[in-house]
């Protein structure tokens, strides 16, 4: 059953969540990588995963909002294009004025694109459709939201007792605190709000507001996680 409350879970509840916390990392990851096509965009309507969306970003009625948006788009040609044509202006068109850079070196001082390509050399880490992200660049929201999938995933690691001895589950949190709070947390809100306030079709800024809450609860939780 997903959280949906505000209380502070504890640390097993937490823990299994890690699947759904994965598939919502996956699910950013893929909505700034390259264009909505439709296998995609009838994904999200199967499995209950605008539920699971839901819950996990503690915003059930921005996820229904998308549920009702994608029936729209993959029922009318026309909205669909629309989409298309929203991501190509808001994350290709460098020049344009509706373009809003996905990339943390955009809205931080701090030189931080060799700092991610070490991180993401000793995972050997890289997205299998790489050739497809926006632009491709270490410091991509894509890429940043791929790889804290990949740190997520060691919770399960530990849960099947594959890890157990090697590193205790508090280190593998703070690991994904530490990279959470350098890589995300201090950039996403203006990203976020950029995209609602220049988008022109209601699936990004949907998708958008849903990333804003998912960041809360995730910030939150870390730190309930971290204090226990």
């Amino acid at each position: 059953m997903i959280s949906t409350s505000h209380e502070v879970m504890g640390l097993d509840e937490f823990v299994n969540l890690s699947e759904h916390r994965i598939l919502l990392y996956n699910f950013f990851s893929r909505i700034y990588a390259k264009k909505p096509d439709r296998e995609f965009l009838e994904s999200l309507l199967t499995h209950e995963l605008i539920e699971i969306i839901g819950g996990i970003c503690e915003d059930r009625d921005t996820s229904e909002k998308l549920r009702n948006d994608v029936e729209d788009i993959l029922s009318k040609e026309n909205n669909f294009l629309k989409v298309c044509e929203d991501f190509e202006n808001l994350f290709m068109i460098s020049g344009g004025n509706r373009f809003v850079p996905p990339f943390l070196s955009f809205y931080s001082d701090m030189p931080l694109i060799d700092r991610l390509k070490d991180i993401y050399g000793v995972f050997n880490f890289g997205l299998k459709d790489k050739n497809l992200i926006a632009v491709n660049r270490p410091d991509n929201i894509s890429y940043i939201s791929g790889f804290m999938a990949v740190l997520i995933n060691f919770e399960k690691k530990y849960k099947s007792e594959f890890l157990k001895g090697q590193i205790s589950l508090s280190e593998i949190l703070r690991n994904e605190y530490s990279f959470f709070n350098e890589f995300i947390q201090n950039w996403i809100n203006l990203f976020t709000f950029r995209i609602i306030e220049k988008a022109c079709t209601p699936f990004y800024i949907e998708t958008a507001q849903l990333m804003q809450s998912f960041t809360i609860s995730e910030a939150r939780d870390f730190k309930s996680m971290l204090l226990l």
